[in-house]
């Protein structure tokens, strides 16, 4: 478990759904919540913790989990890897981060996670060495 300096500003399931309107609005597909269990599953998980702390390490374990979850679980109709990508860029920018990476690298990244070819720790490595300090 760990502990972040600050407390993290983790995404609310209404900033979620905005996303997915934003992407769909954005990019076409189908508009609409599949599963709404699957969806409140996946925006949990960033904050799950036990004994007084974090499951996920802040902020790159955390990022990464709304990213899995999202792109797994499928809550949506369409879009899901769109709203799982949006969800960890805007959650690492909420606490002071900023991806530096090629959309072909995200869409790759991203196809890789919701195959499996990497996990979440991995995720989260590749969102520590494709991001900076916001501001810097």
């Amino acid at each position: 478990m760990s502990a972040p300096q600050s407390a993290p500003n983790f995404l609310s399931l209404d900033e979620v759904l905005l996303l997915h309107a934003v992407a769909i609005d954005e990019f076409g597909g189908q508009a609409g919540v599949r599963d709404v269990g699957l969806l409140k599953s996946a925006v949990a998980q960033a904050e799950s913790g036990a004994f007084g702390g974090y499951l996920n390490a802040y902020p790159f374990e955390m990022a990464a989990s709304y990213g899995l979850h999202l792109a797994k679980n499928h809550p949506f109709f369409d879009g899901n890897k769109r709203v799982a990508w949006s969800a960890v860029r805007v959650f690492l920018y909420k606490n002071g981060r900023v991806v530096r990476a090629s959309t072909d690298e995200a869409v790759r990244v991203m196809l890789q996670l919701a195959t499996g070819e990497i996990d979440k720790a991995g995720f989260a490595s590749w969102l520590a060495a494709h991001s900076a300090a916001r501001g810097g």
